[in-house]
């Protein structure tokens, strides 16, 4: 008996080659409970991304009419959290960027293996399955970085049903810390673990153990996404954070550093991210440092950063993210 349709879940692909678009179609709703509709033209692909909310969009970037980041662009102007990935042959870093800026969740270069779109199709499209959902990895220098840095990032994840772990190496390891305390209430509302380690928010107090406490973390969690504190800060425990959880950190698939309390003007974000619909949800993780008086960490400051990011994106609060590693990127 076939599904019906309520109990499909509908992708939108918008791709003007008929042998990838039939390939792809096949391969995924052969794969599962997935009904895929296909656009050969940017303009029909432009038309479909804002007529419905879709479980889940795919865009090639060559289109004939409008291109796909025009369409990436009207998807997510309309559906605030829609997933979009884009599929290009194209090297071009300007263009990539480009999609990366207009709203786009993930990329994959062509030719691409439909095993790998069907698990982030899976990763956010539910019901979540608890054993394969996407796990997501935190690291900051002291409690209170990593929410200011990709707080809002965090609660969309949390909001697709990912996993999140937090791990916080220099300042929170006195669990009746001021601290400590923060990072227990904001994990809380993000519903994931934490980990805080070291008494001095200076430095990374014990550089081995916190290779292993890491080593711990991946190997129990697998990430596929991990986030840590820019290189480019003045403040030497953020960059000993970077460095530590980079050493060791081969097999993650998915590296993104955040705009943490100390860096400099030579952090260079490649990625914009509309902050619009987690904005009060990451106010709210940043409000419980707000009673410590931490230099550079607090919700007012959260917002006007979110502001000024927001002058460079057309959304106007923004996260702002430095790629390390990426999928062909």
């Amino acid at each position: 008996m076939s599904e019906s349709r309520s109990d499909l879940t509908e992708v939108l692909l918008v791709d003007d080659n008929p042998t990838d678009a039939l390939l792809m179609k096949t391969a995924v709703e052969r794969a599962g409970n997935f009904e895929i509709t296909v656009a050969t033209t940017g303009d029909e692909g432009e038309a479909l991304i804002v007529s419905r909310e879709w479980a889940f969009a795919i865009v090639d970037l060559m289109l004939p009419g409008s291109d796909g980041v025009e369409i990436i662009q009207a998807g997510r102007e309309k559906f605030p959290d829609l997933p979009i990935m884009f599929v290009t042959a194209s090297s071009n870093a300007g263009l990539i960027d480009a999609a990366f800026r207009a709203g786009a969740n993930h990329h994959f270069t062509k030719p691409i293996d439909p095993e790998d779109v069907l698990d982030r199709i899976r990763a956010y499209t539910g019901p979540i399955d608890p054993e394969h959902a996407l796990t997501v990895v935190a690291v900051g220098a002291r409690p209170g970085d990593l929410e200011m840095g990709c707080g809002g990032i965090l609660c969309k994840h949390r909001s697709e049903g990912h996993r999140i772990a937090i791990v916080n190496l220099a300042g929170g390891g006195d669990p009746t810390s001021n601290l400590a305390e923060g990072a227990r209430l904001s994990a809380n509302l993000l519903d994931a673990q934490v980990l805080n380690m070291g008494d001095d928010t200076r430095h990374v107090a014990d550089l081995d153990e916190a290779t292993f406490a890491l080593q711990e973390v991946f190997e129990t969690s697998k990430p596929g996404v991990l986030y840590v504190p820019t290189v480019s800060s003045d403040r030497p425990s953020s960059v000993e954070t970077h460095r530590v959880t980079l050493a060791i950190a081969e097999t993650v698939p998915n590296i993104l550093a955040y705009q943490d309390p100390g860096a400099t003007v030579e952090f260079r974000p490649q990625i914009l991210t509309d902050l619009s619909p987690q904005l009060e949800r990451k106010l709210e993780l940043v409000s419980y440092y707000d009673k410590f008086a931490l230099p550079n960490v607090s919700s007012d400051l959260a917002k006007a950063t979110a502001l000024y990011w927001g002058r460079f994106s057309d959304s106007v609060v923004v996260e702002p993210l430095e790629v390390i590693r990426r999928p062909g990127g």
